[in-house]
């Protein structure tokens, strides 16, 4: 059974995770409330944790594309596995898929599937690799395999 401060914590983590996504795919919490047709301030009262959301305000969210698994838990991808949940991921993806390091806050990263973490990690190391061959700062020789035949 759970204790009193990680019951605070689950209600903190929910309210992040609800204020993360409205921004990361929204923009805004009001876009967000908008999109899931819930008032901004009732939002706002999930995020601050004052309130409870129940199974019809998830409901709307999951409409508005929020994974309900990663809501409540954390656990998985924060994108919703439906039309508007697949559409935000695809944003999502194009919109960072350029992105190096210095452009995204690290405190962030908790919203981003392990999928989606890995794609930006091997971008940013090839990003890295190119930069550092143009500049000469790093040679790559290729050993190849003799490939005559005797």
């Amino acid at each position: 059974m759970k204790n009193d401060q990680q019951l605070i914590d689950d209600k903190k983590n929910f309210g992040y995770r609800i204020g993360f996504f409205a921004k990361t795919c929204y923009g805004s919490l009001a876009a967000f409330s908008k999109a899931c047709d819930v008032p901004s301030t009732q939002i706002t009262a999930y995020i601050q944790g004052l309130r409870a959301a129940h199974a019809e305000i998830q409901l709307k969210f999951y409409e508005a594309g929020l994974s309900i698994d990663w809501l409540l838990s954390g656990s998985g991808g924060m994108f919703a596995r439906n039309k508007i949940g697949n559409e935000l991921k695809i944003e999502f993806t194009e919109r960072t898929k350029n992105l190096d390091s210095d452009d995204v806050d690290m405190g962030d990263v908790q919203g981003i599937s392990e999928e989606e973490l890995l794609r930006f990690i091997e971008n940013s190391i090839f990003k890295t690799i190119n930069d550092l061959i143009s500049t000469g700062k790093l040679q790559v020789k290729l050993n190849l395999p003799n490939s005559s035949k005797k």
